[in-house]
């Protein structure tokens, strides 16, 4: 196995707090800074950036056959965080390239999710509003059900999920969760009751999704499980904007079955300007920064680099998502170990 020591970085992440983890990835490699757009690129920008580089730094641009067939080089993919809906894995491994991910967001994206919660269900951005609109008065407006004491549903028990259980602990919340690969052990050790879907549905007051998006949970929260949830309870969405069906939920909120929705993800990002959740009160949006501390942009990159230069020196990457490439031709001299 042999490697051109060259890194496309297609990443967008702060440079400022990025840079010491690049500053290290320099003194073995080529670095490419390949992205000033402060977006994610497109496929034909990806592939025009990527035709010498056998390792790339990805955020969540689109890596599919065409890219992969556009470049034969590659060898890597380091994502710049933990989801990789927009990997194809099995082109990847047809390639023989590698896709690793870096599984250190969770605790920010726990500090996100438990503040959307109380934003969301407190009204503090609209208390916000209306105190600069001189509507310091108007306590029926601010009014809300309150987040102590009340029943968390957590729908996926991952890395995510696990931390915002903890944090749940902190306001005396009784929790429940629902995922199918949960391990009883952990979730006991965290105070939380493994529950069924449609449990989780009807006994939740407030609902906090975090599963990846795959084929199974693609439209997972639809008309029918927004019909199964409690009248009056909050929907928080930090994973993809993809595993709800965003006309189902807007209806929801506007009808009133739903009290509200705290929203970091999207269907479509950003939003068009007439996207109807825009203009709806209940609703608390942020433009997906789950992720987005100084502390976890640094933790992040120094797990990527760390990542690449053990290919570099021909051992395994950490955190590879599609292990089974490594049986290819192109790693027979990688240390699988």
């Amino acid at each position: 196995m042999s490697i051109v020591r060259r890194v496309l970085v297609a990443s967008f992440y702060n440079r400022e707090a990025i840079a010491p983890a690049l500053e290290r990835l320099a003194e073995h490699a080529e670095v490419i800074m390949g992205n000033d757009f402060g977006r994610n690129l497109t496929e034909d920008e990806l592939i025009e950036r990527l035709s010498d580089c056998p390792v790339v730094i990805a955020a969540d641009e689109p890596y599919t056959q065409r890219v992969f067939q556009a470049a034969p080089e590659l060898q890597l993919i380091a994502r710049d965080g933990v989801g990789f809906d927009r990997i194809d894995l099995q082109a990847a491994t047809r390639h023989s390239v590698i896709a690793n991910n870096a599984p250190v967001v969770h605790e920010a994206a726990a500090d996100l999710t438990f503040g959307l919660i109380l934003a969301t269900v407190r009204r503090i951005v609209v208390a916000d509003r209306g105190v600069r609109a001189g509507q310091w008065a108007d306590r029926d407006a601010y009014l809300s059900s309150g987040v102590h004491g009340k029943t968390l549903g957590i729908l996926g028990l991952g890395r995510v999920g696990r931390a915002v259980a903890r944090r749940a602990s902190g306001f005396d919340m009784n929790v429940i969760a629902y995922d199918v690969a949960a391990d009883p052990a952990v979730a006991e050790e965290l105070g939380v009751q493994l529950v069924q879907w449609d449990v989780l549905l009807s006994s939740a007051g407030i609902i906090s999704l975090h599963v990846p998006l795959t084929a199974q949970t693609s439209n997972m929260i639809d008309e029918q499980a927004i019909s199964q949830m409690k009248d009056g309870a909050y929907l928080i969405n930090a994973s993809r904007g993809e595993v709800v069906d965003q006309d189902a939920l807007l209806a929801a909120l506007r009808n009133g079955k739903l009290a509200g929705a705290g929203l970091d993800v999207l269907r479509q990002e950003p939003p068009a300007e007439d996207d109807l959740l825009l203009q709806l009160e209940n609703v608390v949006l942020t433009p997906h920064i789950g992720s987005d501390t100084v502390d976890t942009f640094a933790q992040v990159f120094t797990t990527v680099v760390a990542d690449i230069l053990l290919l570099f020196e021909r051992r395994r990457p950490r955190h590879v998502l599609n292990p089974e490439v490594l049986r290819h031709e192109r790693f027979a001299q990688l240390d699988v170990s």
